[in-house]
Order: structure tokens, then C-alpha cells, then sequence
């Protein structure tokens, strides 16, 4: 009864607190529940307001006031479950509190200005990581405008449209040609006015030769077949051309039937400057060679090339190159893709030699030069140089362009960079000036050149004589003053080169008749007097003597001299500095 009694003042019957104990658990059940779902709506919604694609604006309020409100709910649930308790013990559920203030709109302003805490933690936080960084660009390389789309409306507003006009008659620029092993030769052309169609028949102005255009193209970049090519476009055209020396860089190309009056400007066939002699090491290879530098010659119009013979290397081709470049490729080229063993002659430019009776004749080959007494002067091509070096290697440059016979121009700086500006001899430059001014300036200084015509120059001819034969291959053109120095150098290289024969072999250097340098190949010898004993057999000895003395003058007469290869290439190698 005491007890019942108490449960009566605490406010009710036994049962009325079993109820309530029920309700409890049941209010405490719904309220675990209830905040997991508040939980997992509020991640869904976290997630949904950092994936969206809005501003950053948008992003950051989006979510604020969901969560909010979902904050708000899950911070008055237990006044709600207190007050649902009370209603099941039979009690006065509390007073409300006075409303709050908004908590969206508090939490919404605290999205925005964030707290103290926040920003200690933004102001400290790790520099972004690399891959971080590089996702930040792309976002804003996605929401800002490209710079080449910027650049590219620009070019649209301020680049023209190609001139011409499609009505007017056809004119094309030979821009590139190429040989093909199964279509001939390839044109690649740019239609300046009128149209190129398929099966017209066109014309080369440079060679007057007409042909039918069989196949019209383009390039993208596959070869794709077309009817036509209109003014402003550029494309290939096949016309089974099978000489490539017929198709020159920068000839016009008209229709046969209506032909234009007059060419497009800067068409300047290319002509080669520098000759050598192309020798196989192994007569036998002489055809090899042969087949070589036709098939070069299929994709190389500027590379010629003439059938010589020479009394110390036998059968061989003279060529013209552009440059050294030039040379070193197709020497190389020869060497790797036909397997032939070349041997090089010293490189050689054109002269104008200027004869008496008014002639004019271009020598290409020293060994052709007419007789001195029909030679009135001889002019040489020079070249314009601009060579840039770091200044602290400029008077060992200068000191070079002047042994080479160059005359100074100009000289400006740039920082710590010197600009020379020299014009030199092209002959000089030729060989072994842009390999030594590599060396001497540790491959910093950068070496160019053009041609800037012919001027007279003091120009002799210098033999080298083998056995009193001379050698074809090694005479050169060189300058008077030089010419002594030079062919005691040729001569002292032979010497070591050249072996030892049963014969005393002369070396000699020589301007005409008139020798300028010697040296002498002392030949074997043998000893004839071995089996003579005595004081008392002199003349005996004599007449031995005399005998060998004669075998080797015989032999000297009739015997042949062997060069070596590495005695052509020994002269090539000679520094030609005085």
C-alpha cells in the first residue's frame, strides 16, 4: 500500500508507469532512428551540393540551407520527445521556449564568413599537392576562355583571305616535287588563279614541256584524290613526268590552251657551288656508284653529277653540292644505302676564269684550268658571314677570319654575345672553317653565310707531282701568297703517307714549271756487296754498284707509283693556316 501510495505522488498508478516506460523506450527507439536518417539525408546532400556544376556561389549556399533546416529539427526533437513524455505520465508539457532565430539564415551567414577556427586552418594549411594543382587549372581552363580561341578570333579579323580569282586564267607555283618509284614524278603546286582540273593540259614555262594531268589531290595528310584544285588551294598532281630535273622549285604553271605572257616572279633555278670528285676505293664498284647517284638524283634536282678519270684513282664522277651539308649527306647516304666505299677529293668551288680573247669559262675542276699564258684574271665567289660568339672567344675568331682571308665588316654586341659580320673567300670557308670554329669556341658560336657574287682574286693553280706525274686529284686552286705554304705542307703529309717503294720517289709541289716545294721518298736498298771480301776486288765492287744503280733508274722510269687512300684523305685533313 506504501508503495502504490508513492506511485500515486509521483503522479500515477503502476500501469501508468509501465506505459510510460513503454513510451520511453519507444521515443528513445525513434529517435536513434530518426537521427541515422537525418544522417544519411544530410551526406546525400553533401554530396549532391560538391558535384554540382554551379558557381562556387551556388555550390557553397545550395547545401546551407538544407542542413540547416535538418540541424534545426534534429536540435528541437528532444523538446518534442520531452514534451510527448510528459503527455503519456499524465503531466503539463513544458512551455515552449520563445521562438529562435532563424538557424537556415545563421548558418547560411556562417556558410559565408567562415569561422576563426576555419581560417587559422585555411592560413596553415599545406601548399596544394601537384595532382591538386593541376585539377585546379583544369577547372579553369574549363570555365575561362582558351587563348588559342582567342588568338584564333583574332587571326580571323585581321588575316586575309588568299588573292585570286577562280575565273581568270589557270597560274600555279611549283612549290615541291618528288619521285615516286611506281607514279613518277609527285607535284605539289599552289593554284595562284583560275582552276586545275583533272585530264587538262598544262605547261612548265621554264622548260616549255606540256603534259596531261592525270591525278589531282590533296593531302589530309592521307593522299585523297579530287576533280580539281580552285584559286587559294594547294594540292598534288601527277602527269607521269619521269625526270625530275623537268619539275623545278618556283617554275609557273599555266594551261597549255591559254598560256599566260609572263611568269611568276623569284623563280631562280638552283645551281650547286661546291664540286668534289666521288672515286670508288674498289674499281669494281664503279657501276654501284653509277646506280647510286642516279637514283639520289630522282629526289634531289639540285645534286649533279659528270663522269671523270683520274690517273691516280682510276674511274669516278665529278659532283656539285649546294654546301658541305650537302656533301656529308649524300657521301653518307651512299655509304649506308648502296655499301660503297667512297674516297673524297678536296672540295672546290666554281671559278670564272676570264681568258684573253674575252672569253668567259666556269671552272669546276683545277686540273681543267687553260695555260696560264691565255688566262687573263680569275674571279672567285665570296660569301657574306655572320658568325655570333659569347665575346670572350672573339679574338681567337678574328684571328681566324683574317688567316682565311677575310675582310671585317661590322662587329655590335648584345650582352655578352659579339655579332661579327666578315666577308671571306668561299673557297676558304668550304672545308674545315665551320669544323674549326666550332672547336676553338666550344660549340657556342653559330656560323652563316650567302652569296654575295665574284671579285678578282690572285688565284694560281697548285700541281702536286708524284714521280714527276702529276696527281689530278690533288691540285687545288689556293692564292699566290699562300701557295708556298701550303704545298710544303701536301708535300711533308705525302711523305709519311706514301710508303717506301724499291725506288727513290720525288714529292713535289709546283705552280706551273716552276717546283715550290720538295720532299723525297727514299726507296729500299739492298746490299750488294756482302759476298765480296777483301781490300782487293774494288772494281768488282764498283761494277755492282753501278749494275743496282741502273735497275733503279729503271724501275724509277717505269715502275708505278701506289697512293693509298689514307694519303688523299691525309691532305684533306691539313690545316690551311699560315
Amino acid at each position: 500500500m506504501k508503495g502504490e501510495k508513492d506511485d500515486q505522488e509521483r503522479g500515477g498508478s503502476p500501469s501508468t508507469n509501465v506505459q510510460t516506460g513503454k513510451n520511453m523506450l519507444l521515443g528513445s527507439g525513434a529517435l536513434f532512428v530518426l537521427n541515422i536518417i537525418i544522417l544519411v539525408v544530410a551526406i546525400v546532400l553533401l554530396v549532391q551540393g560538391g558535384g554540382s556544376k554551379k558557381s562556387s556561389e551556388s555550390c557553397a549556399a545550395a547545401p546551407a540551407a538544407p542542413i540547416a533546416g535538418w540541424h534545426y529539427a534534429l536540435m528541437s526533437f528532444p523538446d518534442r520527445v520531452d514534451a510527448a513524455t510528459a503527455a503519456g505520465r499524465g503531466r503539463r508539457p513544458p512551455t515552449p521556449s520563445p521562438p529562435r532565430r532563424s538557424v537556415p539564415a545563421v548558418y547560411a551567414l556562417r556558410a559565408q564568413a567562415p569561422s576563426p577556427s576555419a581560417r587559422t586552418r585555411r592560413t596553415s594549411r599545406r601548399p596544394p599537392t601537384r595532382s591538386t594543382a593541376s585539377a585546379r587549372a583544369a577547372r579553369a581552363r574549363r570555365s575561362a576562355p582558351s587563348t588559342a580561341s582567342r588568338a584564333t578570333r583574332t587571326t580571323r579579323s585581321t588575316l586575309p583571305p588568299p588573292k585570286g580569282e577562280t575565273k581568270e586564267l589557270l597560274k600555279c607555283l611549283l612549290v615541291d616535287s618528288w619521285y615516286d618509284s611506281y607514279l613518277g614524278v609527285i607535284i605539289l603546286a599552289r593554284v595562284i588563279d583560275g582552276t586545275l582540273k583533272k585530264n587538262m593540259k598544262i605547261k612548265m614555262m621554264s622548260t616549255d614541256q606540256e603534259y596531261i594531268v592525270e591525278k589531282v589531290g590533296v593531302f589530309t595528310p592521307k593522299a585523297k584524290n579530287i576533280d580539281e584544285l580552285k584559286s587559294g588551294e594547294i594540292g598534288f598532281i601527277i602527269t607521269g613526268i619521269k625526270n625530275l630535273s623537268d619539275t623545278k622549285v618556283g617554275d609557273t604553271i599555266c594551261e597549255a590552251q591559254s598560256p599566260i605572257k609572263k611568269a611568276l616572279p623569284g623563280f631562280k633555278p638552283s645551281k650547286p657551288v661546291v664540286f668534289c670528285g666521288l672515286f670508288p676505293v674498289d674499281s669494281s664498284e664503279y657501276q654501284k656508284l653509277k646506280d647510286g647517284l642516279a637514283k639520289l638524283q630522282l629526289n634531289d634536282s639540285s645534286f649533279s653529277y659528270e663522269a671523270e678519270s683520274s690517273s691516280a684513282l682510276g674511274l669516278g664522277f665529278r659532283c656539285g653540292f649546294l654546301g658541305l651539308l650537302h656533301l656529308e649527306i649524300i657521301t653518307e647516304r651512299l655509304e649506308r644505302e648502296f655499301d660503297i666505299n667512297l674516297l673524297t677529293t678536296t672540295p672546290g668551288v666554281v671559278y670564272k676564269v676570264h681568258l684573253n680573247n674575252g672569253n668567259i669559262q666556269d671552272l669546276q675542276n683545277p686540273s681543267n684550268l687553260p695555260d696560264p699564258t691565255l688566262i687573263k684574271f680569275i674571279e672567285e665567289p665570296w660569301i657574306k658571314a655572320t658568325i655570333i660568339t659569347p665575346d670572350q672567344y672573339l679574338g681567337a675568331i678574328m684571328k681566324l677570319c683574317q688567316n682565311k682571308r677575310g675582310i671585317q665588316k661590322n662587329l655590335n654586341y648584345s650582352g655578352n654575345r659579339a655579332v661579327l659580320n666578315y666577308e671571306i673567300p668561299l673557297n676558304e670557308v668550304v672545308f674545315d672553317f665551320n669544323d674549326r670554329l666550332k672547336s676553338m669556341t666550344s660549340g657556342y658560336a653559330s656560323f652563316d653565310y650567302e652569296i654575295m657574287g665574284h671579285k678578282e682574286g690572285d688565284l694560281v693553280k697548285l700541281g702536286i707531282l708524284v714521280n714527276s706525274e702529276p696527281v689530278d686529284a690533288l691540285a687545288m686552286m689556293v692564292h699566290k701568297d699562300f701557295a708556298p705554304t701550303i704545298g710544303r705542307e701536301v708535300c711533308e703529309k705525302l711523305k709519311d703517307l706514301i710508303p717506301r717503294h724499291n725506288f727513290m720517289i720525288p714529292v713535289q709541289a709546283a705552280i706551273g714549271g716552276k717546283i715550290i716545294a720538295r720532299e723525297t721518298i727514299k726507296g729500299f736498298k739492298k746490299d750488294v756487296l756482302t759476298k765480296i771480301h777483301g781490300g782487293g776486288a774494288r772494281d768488282r765492287k764498283r761494277k755492282l754498284l753501278d749494275k743496282q744503280k741502273k735497275g733503279k733508274s729503271r724501275s724509277k722510269q717505269f715502275g708505278r707509283v701506289e697512293i693509298p687512300q689514307e694519303a688523299f684523305i691525309g691532305v684533306l685533313k691539313i690545316n690551311k693556316e699560315n
